[in-house]
């Protein structure tokens, strides 16, 4: 999570910060107002493709009744519907019990069929609300070749049909003539049409909606639920999306049910905001200077928007949506005090603790202080984690105990609101394309479909994240703070499971600058024997550890993995942490500069590409396999990319010290993994945290020294930035070799995974047996000594490429 960092009006989209090494998703840009562009080493990526792909298993589908009975809202007058049918059969617009309209062949062009469609929604609410003297609050309009305005830049989309509110939550205009305007923000649902029912159109129907759908949902903070309606020739379906799961209804005529197309729009057309999926403790208002902000309620005060920090739109609509803002407090008149927090939104899964109390990021944090708390009153002697390691490094964990809030964001104020839905009763599974095949409980790994409660956290410090810091001594001091706080972690028996440069941060203060950890929302308690049932692999793209990636003790002998019949149930432990602060460690040094090095950004940008991706790649597992040879050969590119005498800490670089961070790491790793027994003692990792923070003791003595700190960006868009505001030498695109490089490799992996068969050995997977037997061969084909174009010039060999692919696909993409 970023808590720092952009400038400026908060509702000009920037480019989202990079909370990951993300290689694949560089920058994201809104080049289109209903398409979205990504900047990717396999090319331009659409997102209707990407948000089609991750609802795969997001998707439910039930009958029509249950969809109008559990999703709908609640029609107030349940005589309504009755009367209102019983009416339409009798009117003109009824002939042969189908509607008139759409009894007739459609029209060739596209416009005369939306306007028999609004012709029949209008009537259906005009009876409706004569015989129930109900005020309509939502009206339907068809605008297939125009976008609704946002208030976001590049939020427009279009779609073929739009339900709104009929009294806009926009406000008017300040000092200027109103005018009338079609506001993404008001849209309740969108509707997408289409006069043919073949696969093709059928296809670009879904990811029509689907995509607007996903469009209104992450740029408006209110939302909380939307619909949407699809036609498909005579093929109709009604669809639901919130934070937890999507559910589209089953096919029906339009033509001749008509009772279910009266239900859906009467149930829309007379409904509360609320029940239309609008926040009620979010109130969207204007500035002076016509800008929008929002005012927030939390624990009944109410909070301004000053700008928004950071945000989180998943590619899918289900997930956690946070947004976090720098908010001013409002006094009971609604006049700002002065006084300026850090306000977090976002959805948590629905999980009750043993006292029944939903599992928030504070929930945590508070069992975590209280675990800390105890030890503080206990003798070192009586805590059997600080009895093995060495009397200096005890002296610094015990002083930091003492104050071990200085390394955790403190919460002030924390508020559940309202959970999603539950999953109705007999939902089947689907996607957004294909019909439903068997029920939930009929599948062998059924997906979990959880609830998810809106969650809103108060926190009192404004901090800037890891990748936001522009000065060597505050990123190394943060990395320093960070190891300590993990220790504290360790000692309270908790693990983090999502270390990243968004989550790590530098809190600056009078007295000078601190690290600390943040967004606690996946840590839980260590314990290798409960593993975690649902979404295992949390962490950020990038940072997670290898093991984690690969859900496998990769140091683990096999003759422990024999011990067990069956697979071994994978859990996060301390070292995944640690291994995550390897990679932000080496992500600052591949990312960034001192300002006065002359350096060759060519080779810099092959450095981070080599070594840092969004997906898995073979050098991620081989520096983690083979930490000696891989980080010499990357000290090797360091020390050709940054020749600055300056990199030399007592006759040693600063990349040789990396490379003992490394080192310990992997002792460590291989220490804890020669038993099961070993890797379920939380006693065996309490050696792990003292080696690391010496080095990074080192390097900070280092930063201090230097007569100029400042760090310059020499590869990516340092966050916060305007469009266009790119360093010197940066590119969007990837070296043109090494885009080759990759589509030679990927498809030289297609080809031999389809003609391998899998191998079978002492009852281990096929991938896992090769993996194994190519372990050994890896210095062959990774030879990045010879320079930092050794990964352009020759792709690596096929077949320890296709090995690596099918490890990425056995182990899926279910990072959080």
């Amino acid at each position: 999570m970023c808590w720092m960092g952009s400038q400026g009006g908060h509702l000009e989209r920037k480019e989202p910060l990079p909370c990951a090494l993300c290689v694949d998703v560089v920058v994201m840009r809104l080049r289109e107002p209903w398409d979205w562009t990504w900047c990717s080493a396999s090319g331009v990526l659409k997102p209707r493709k990407n948000v089609m792909k991750d609802l795969h298993q997001e998707v439910v589908e039930v009958p029509v009744k249950a969809f109008c009975l559990h999703y709908l809202p609640g029609i107030r007058d349940s005589v309504a519907l009755d009367s209102t049918h019983k009416t339409i059969l009798q009117s003109e617009a009824v002939v042969d019990a189908s509607w008139k309209d759409f009894s007739q062949p459609p029209a060739s062009c596209e416009d005369l069929n939306f306007q028999r469609l609004v012709r029949i929604v209008d009537q259906i609410c005009h009876i409706c609300g004569t015989q129930s003297n109900a005020e309509r609050t939502v009206k339907f309009a068809c605008r297939p070749h125009n976008t609704t305005a946002s208030e976001i830049e590049g939020g427009s989309f279009k779609s073929d049909g739009i339900f709104y509110l009929a009294n806009s939550s926009v406000p008017p205009y300040i000092g200027t003539a109103n005018y009338q305007e079609w506001f993404s923000a008001d849209v309740v649902g969108n509707a997408e049409f289409k006069l043919k029912d073949t696969p093709a159109e059928v296809h670009k129907n879904r990811g029509q909606v689907v995509g607007g759908a996903t469009r209104y949902i992450a740029n408006d903070p209110r939302r909380t639920h939307m619909y949407s309606l699809t036609i498909e020739k005579d093929s109709c379906r009604l669809w639901y999306y919130c934070r937890s799961h999507c559910v589209k209804s089953e096919a029906f005529s339009l033509s001749t049910d008509i009772r279910s197309f009266i239900h859906f729009v009467i149930s829309i057309s007379f409904a509360t905001e609320e029940d239309l999926g609008f926040d009620p403790t979010i109130r969207r208002r204007r500035n002076e200077d016509n800008t929008i902000y929002y005012e927030y309620k939390l624990n009944h005060t109410v909070y301004k928007t000053l700008s928004l920090i950071s945000e989180h739109p998943a590619a899918a609509i289900t997930g956690r949506g946070t947004r976090v803002w720098r908010v001013e407090v409002l006094d009971g008149t609604g006049t700002g005090t002065g006084t300026v927090r850090v306000l977090k939104d976002y959805w948590v899964d629905d999980v009750p603790d043993e006292n029944g109390q939903c599992i928030t990021e504070n929930l945590i944090l508070t069992k975590i202080y209280r675990r800390l708390d105890e030890l503080k009153n206990l003798s070192p002697s009586d805590e059997p984690s600080l009895t093995d390691i060495p009397e200096a490094e005890r002296e610094v964990v015990l002083r930091a105990l003492q104050n071990y809030r200085d390394y955790f964001v403190n919460i002030s104020s924390c508020e559940t609101l309202k959970a999603t839905k539950d999953i109705c009763s007999g939902s089947r599974c689907c996607s957004v394309i294909e019909e439903s095949r068997v029920s939930l409980g009929e599948v062998q790994h059924p997906r979990s479909f959880l609830r998810r409660r809106h969650c809103r956290l108060l926190y009192d410090e404004e901090c800037t994240a890891f990748y936001a810091i522009d000065n060597l001594e505050e990123a190394i001091q943060v990395l320093h703070d960070c190891v300590l706080g993990l220790q504290l972690l360790y000692l309270a028996g908790f693990v983090h499971r999502d270390i990243s440069p968004g989550n790590v941060l530098l809190h600056r203060h009078a007295g000078g600058c601190n690290g600390k950890l943040s967004d606690f929302e996946y840590a839980k308690p260590f314990s290798r024997d409960d593993p975690v049932a649902r979404d295992p692999k949390t962490g950020t793209p990038g940072f997670i550890s290898v093991e984690v990636y690969l859900q496998d003790y990769l140091y683990l002998p096999r003759s422990a993995k024999r011990e067990i019949n069956g697979p071994i149930p994978f859990s996060f432990n301390f070292l995944h942490d640690m291994d995550s602060v390897l990679w932000i460690t080496l992500y600052l040094f591949a990312t960034r500069t001192l300002l006065n090095d002359a350096i060759d950004v060519t080779k810099t940008r092959n450095i981070f590409h080599l070594h840092f991706s969004y997906m898995f790649t073979p050098q991620r597992q081989f520096v983690f396999m083979k930490p000696l040879s891989s980080i010499e050969s990357l000290c090797k590119l360091y020390a050709a990319t940054y020749p600055s005498p300056s990199y030399a800490i007592a006759g040693r670089s600063v990349f040789e010290l990396l490379c003992d961070v490394t080192e310990s790491l992997g002792s460590d790793f291989e220490e804890v993994e020669k038993s099961l027994e070993k890797l379920g003692n939380a006693k065996s990792y309490s050696a792990i945290y003292g080696p690391v923070r010496e080095t990074i003791d080192k390097l900070l003595g280092w930063a201090k020294g230097l007569p100029s700190k400042h760090l310059h960006f020499v590869y990516g868009r340092p966050p916060g930035s305007p469009p266009g505001d790119v360093p010197p030498g940066d590119s969007e695109e990837l070296p043109p070799a090494i885009k080759k490089a990759r589509k030679d490799q990927l498809r030289q992996c297609r080809e031999l995974i389809r003609k391998e068969p899998d191998d079978q050995d002492d009852g281990s997977s096929g991938e896992m047996t090769k993996r194994q037997r190519t372990d050994d061969d890896m210095e062959e084909y990774m030879d990045l000594s010879s320079g930092t174009h050794a990964y352009c010039s020759a792709s690596l060999r096929a077949e320890e490429a296709a090995h690596s692919y099918r490890l990425v696909s056995q182990a899926g993409r279910g990072i959080s």
